[in-house]
């Protein structure tokens, strides 16, 4: 996964490459100065940068836990697609 260093956004590298976003080459470079701007960010100004990057270290993050409500056995049988 490659992080973008403005807004934080992911991307697998093989989806970048599908959408003709970025080449080997690129990946290279990313992976030597461990830097990279995604997509949404790579064509900003230095002063868009610098403001998406202040308004995304402000956000809060929310912890998010997996706990489930029920058991997956009582609800097996209950649609028919599964």
């Amino acid at each position: 996964m490659y992080v973008c260093d403005i807004c934080i956004r992911t991307y697998h590298w093989q989806c970048l490459l599908r959408t003709n976003c970025y080449n080997a080459n690129e990946r290279r470079a990313v992976d030597t100065y461990d830097t990279w701007a995604c997509p949404a960010c790579v064509n900003l100004s230095e002063n868009e940068k610098k403001e998406r990057t202040f308004r995304s270290l402000k956000r809060e993050l929310v912890k998010v836990s997996y706990n489930l409500t029920w058991e997956a056995e009582e609800l097996q049988n209950t649609c028919e697609s599964f």
